[in-house]
């Protein structure tokens, strides 16, 4: 029997945007975000080195930076909202062999995302896991036809250098333990900007986080 129609609902949208210069401009930022001094080395944890979270104030990085505004800017277009919107933190990770980062969302930010930097190997960097929270589809688990499942548990988007990887920052992710020696991703976060218009009682103005202060660590 073929149905008449058939509905996604609710689903998670999830997008991948390309550097346009990333050819030209790869080489700087690979050796510019592998410098030890940008890494805080008593956050190692699981093979996986932090920098602060502070790289979208750093002018040798505003043209990445500005990438990632207009990537946010697309997919608040996209989802029918007013498109301004400002990075309110921005940070690199590197992992070596075996390294990961454990399942987890972005909190107080509207839009997280993962950029594909570096993988040394050119090959085998493990990719960003989205996972589906939705526990009560997968209570039972019917025998397979060898089609493509429709209800899954996770989707892995693969580690491809160059691309940038956005998502709700509610949605669940997280990275497996890496193949390759050495990799490095670059992560965001972003808020709108400007006043909500849902709720005529409940309008709140989203202030521009350029010039805001980032509290690190230990603060």
């Amino acid at each position: 029997m073929k149905a008449i129609e058939f509905h996604k609902l609710f689903y998670t949208p999830v997008w991948r945007f390309k550097y346009p210069d990333f050819d030209s401009d790869a080489e700087f930022l690979v050796k510019y975000l592998s410098k030890d001094e940008h890494y805080i080395s008593e956050r190692e944890k699981n093979g996986l080195q932090i920098t602060r979270a502070n790289l979208h104030k750093d002018e040798k990085l505003n043209k990445l930076r500005d990438f990632f505004i207009a990537c946010c800017e697309s997919a608040m277009d996209e989802m029918g909202y007013e498109p301004k919107c400002g990075l309110t933190s921005m940070w690199a990770t590197r992992q070596r062999a075996g390294g990961f980062h454990h399942q987890h969302h972005h909190v107080n930010s509207f839009l997280g995302g993962s950029f594909h930097l570096f993988d040394i190997d050119k090959r085998n960097a493990s990719g960003t896991v989205m996972a589906n929270m939705d526990t009560g589809k997968y209570v039972i688990q019917p025998a397979l036809n060898g089609k493509e499942k429709m209800l899954k548990s996770s989707e892995i988007m693969p580690f491809v250098p160059g691309t940038l990887v956005l998502f709700p920052a509610w949605a669940s992710h997280f990275t497996q333990p890496t193949e390759c020696r050495y990799r490095i991703i670059v992560a965001m976060n972003a808020m709108p900007i400007g006043k909500t218009n849902s709720d005529h009682f409940d309008r709140y103005n989203y202030s521009d986080p350029v010039n805001m202060e980032l509290k690190e660590y230990g603060e």
